[in-house]
């Protein structure tokens, strides 16, 4: 089960619901009522929320520069190969090393490939390699349309296989006729959307227990 957070989406300010993994939410529950004040991790909400004099939210870099720190402690490549000062660096000391001949390496300014974004992407590959309908990564994520939510989408090894697997008739070992889902399921599964899935999923559910 998850725990639902009501939040707003910076995309479309919409309110939706953030679900809470019951691992997490369990932990959080550990927190002693007098405790429960202000922001979990008032650190980053400080440097989220904070803004200049003129408005700006001029603090926010910083969650992002050390989300990049954990990705080069991780020996992920972030900026695109051939880009970035330590790049242009390196490069000039080869050719001053090398008499300065031919021409002077020019700078490339850094192309970041991996990024604090990149976690979005994350999030919505993992969601819908979970089997979470599309509408419910759309509403969370505050995409205005699908095609944009599929651009986020990256289908992993593991889930094409899972994916081709399940239009198999037999097992491979067992070679056991699957159970073909019931119309009437199917029939409950169109009308799925990000406002009635949870309560689609506990009929399922329950329906399933009855056999």
């Amino acid at each position: 089960m998850h725990t639902p957070f009501p939040n707003k989406t910076a995309k479309s300010g919409k309110p939706v619901l953030i679900g809470i993994p019951s691992a997490l939410a369990a932990k959080l529950a550990e927190i002693p009522q007098s405790r429960r004040k202000g922001y979990v991790v008032p650190k980053y909400a400080a440097l989220y929320n904070y803004r200049s004099t003129d408005g700006r939210p001029t603090r926010q870099p910083d969650i992002s520069n050390e989300i990049q720190a954990v990705f080069k402690a991780c020996k992920i490549q972030t900026v695109k190969e051939g880009t970035g000062k330590k790049t242009h660096e390196k490069a000039v000391k080869q050719w001053e090393d090398a008499g300065r001949k031919g021409q002077k390496p020019v700078y490339k300014r850094a192309v970041v490939e991996v990024g604090f974004h990149s976690l979005r992407h994350t999030w919505v590959s993992l969601h819908a390699a979970a089997g979470t309908p599309q509408g419910v990564i759309q509403d969370v994520i505050g995409h205005k349309n699908p095609s944009m939510t599929a651009h986020y989408t990256h289908v992993n090894e593991d889930t094409a296989l899972r994916t081709a697997d399940a239009w198999a008739l037999t097992e491979p070992d067992t070679k056991e006729a699957r159970a073909p889902i019931p119309g009437w399921a199917l029939e409950r599964l169109a009308d799925m959307t990000a406002k009635n899935w949870q309560k689609l999923k506990k009929e399922l559910i329950e329906a399933s227990k009855r056999g």
